[in-house]
Parts: structure tokens; sequence; C-alpha cells
């Protein structure tokens, strides 16, 4: 189906209602135009911020984890999830500047449909390696043996496909069209009527509500309930860091991701309210930026909260700052045997 015209207000009966916040914006005039103006502040804001921490953050992620990797192979699933995190963060310049331009995309189609097909591709990687750190941990508690060496590499690679695999649907509908003067990036459900439409539009957000949310959750209530049942019939057991680190980040995931995926349900029932409209206009923006804050809080809550993390970092900027101070006094030391010599070469007899 071809995209809706600009002079066609009718057109626009379905597609601005599709999973993009941006479309709102694009198509509808905002009754409080200073909100809208404050809205696209806060995004930008927060994504600028997600794109700072997120970059130095999950990098220095990577490189503790890479390290502790070699005395042991529990921060396995951390280190896939820091990868994921850091490919998401390094694609939010482009949604700055986009936001920053009043949507007005100047990148292509084919980084359109990447940038989705990127985030999609973080949402479930990070929730299905935080379910297997989840039953790695149940599965080391009930039977003293969490998974097998040998099974880390098929379970990596079919996390990382199935990923790949529902994240194909956004890559897939994500187009752009002409509205004002303006290319936007949006979805584009390609029916050529509304219903259908509207049907793929309900399969795409129930997919990634079950699938991406609903589904890892209930497994990680199950195991948890399944681990605290276990240390009950044992002597009191203190909770390792590690167990506190994988705790937290499961939190912070349903924190940030659960009003982006209420929104998205909502939005199914845009058209049967206009105050319903008016809060998706202001819900959507603020969610997506929240689950977008997400993949810059797993690496600070891994280095603030493991002793092992800091050990290795602290170690390593002191030697860079050791190395630093020592080149300069170094450099210091030179130069001044060179103005000794210059002078005693130049002085008469």
């Amino acid at each position: 189906m071809k995209p809706p015209s600009p002079e066609d207000p009718e057109a626009y009966e379905y597609y601005d209602y599709n999973s993009s916040y941006e479309f709102y914006d694009s198509t509808d005039e905002s009754p409080d135009p200073h909100q809208r103006e404050a809205l696209h502040v806060v995004s930008i804001v927060i994504y600028s911020v997600a794109f700072v921490l997120g970059t130095v953050g999950n990098g220095i992620a990577i490189w503790v984890i890479a390290r502790r990797l070699r005395r042991s192979l529990k921060p396995f699933w951390l280190l896939n999830l820091a990868l994921s995190d850091l490919l998401f963060v390094l694609t939010l310049p482009l949604s700055i500047d986009y936001i920053c331009r009043g949507f007005d995309w100047r990148y292509g189609k084919a980084l359109c449909k990447a940038t989705t097909f990127v985030c999609h591709l973080n949402m479930f990687a990070s929730v299905f390696f935080l379910t297997l750190i989840t039953v790695d941990r149940c599965c080391t508690v009930t039977r003293s043996s969490g998974v097998k060496p040998g099974c880390r590499v098929g379970l990596l690679v079919g996390v990382w496909l199935l990923a790949v695999g529902l994240s194909i649907p956004g890559l897939y509908y994500r187009d752009m069209v002409t509205v004002r003067g303006k290319e936007v990036c949006y979805t584009n459900y390609h029916s050529s009527d509304g219903t259908s439409a509207m049907h793929r539009h309900a399969i795409q957000v129930y997919m990634r509500l079950c699938l991406g949310f609903l589904l890892p959750l209930c497994t990680m209530v199950v195991c948890y309930s399944v681990m605290g049942a276990k240390v009950r019939h044992r002597a009191v057991v203190r909770p390792s860091s590690f167990g506190r680190i994988v705790v937290t980040l499961v939190v912070a995931f349903f924190v940030c991701w659960a009003p982006f995926h209420v929104f998205s349900v909502l939005e199914l029932q845009v058209h049967t309210s206009a105050a319903l409209h008016s809060a998706l206009r202001v819900g959507m923006p603020l969610s997506t930026s929240l689950a977008f804050f997400n993949s810059c809080l797993n690496p600070i809550f891994y280095v603030l909260m493991s002793r092992e993390a800091w050990t290795p970092l602290c170690r390593g900027l002191g030697a860079q700052v050791k190395r630093t101070l020592l080149g300069a006094e170094l450099l210091s030391l030179t130069t001044s045997q060179a103005t000794v010599d210059t002078q005693s070469a130049t002085s008469p007899m």
C-alpha cells in the first residue's frame, strides 16, 4: 500500500497511530506547543545522557567482564548484555538529530529501518540474557551446577538468533513518508485497508509484550520463587555480590520497559478516545525515553555494585595515571638536561 498523502487528511485515519510517537508530531498539531517543545527537550536530554553514559559505561563493563572471564564464567551472559546495550546506544545520535530537526529524517530508508531493528534487538536480547542469567542461577542453587560450559555457546547463538528473528518485523514494516515537507521515519503495516493494518499492529504489540516482557517476567518469578524456597531449607545464606547485581538488573529492566509496553497496548485503542490520544502524545515519548535509558543503567549498576569490577578498573586507572605522571616526569628531566647541555655548550671557556 502506498504511504498516506499529506494532502489527504483522511489517509491518516490509521497511519498516525503505529508505535512511532514522532508521527503524532508530524501529522497532528498539539494543542499546547510549549508542552510539545518540552517533551522534545526531555527526550533529547535523556537520549544524550543515555548515549554518553551508555557508551562509556558499557565499554568499561565489557573490558572488566572480559578480564573476569579468565577466572569465572559467571559474567558470561552479562558480557553479551553489555554488547547488546552498546550496539543500541551507538544508534542514539541518529535519534537525537531526528528530534532536533523536528522529526525530519535525513539518513535514508536503510538507516530508518536499521535503528528500529537495533532497538527491538536490544529489547529482546536484553530480557533473554537476563532470563538466562536467572535460570542459570536457579540451576546453581537447586542442583549446585549451572548451565554446562559446553551448552553456553549453543544458548548464546540461540538467543541472538531468536532476538534477530523477533526483530525482523520491525525492520520490514519500517518505512518513510513525506509529511509537510519533512521525511518521517514511521511504521507502515502495508495493508490496503485499515482493519488489516490494525490487526498487524496488534500482533506486533502483543508479540513484544508477551515474548519480550510477560513470559520472561513469569520465568524469572518462578525461578526466584524456587530459589527462595530452596534457601529457606538451608542455613542462612548471604546473597552474593553477583546475585544482587542480577536482581538489580532484572528490576531495572522491567521498571524501565513496563511503561513502554503499557502505552503500546493503549495505542491500539487510540481511536476510541480523544483523551487517550492526548495521553499518548505525552506518554509515548516519555515511556520510550525511559526504555532507552535502561541501556545505560546496566553497566552503572554492574560497576557500582561489584567490588570485583571496581578492583581491576581502579588498578587500570591507577596504572594509567602512574604511566602518565612518569612520562611527564621523564619529559621534564629530559628537557631540563637538554637545557643544561645547551647552556654548557654555549658558555665561554
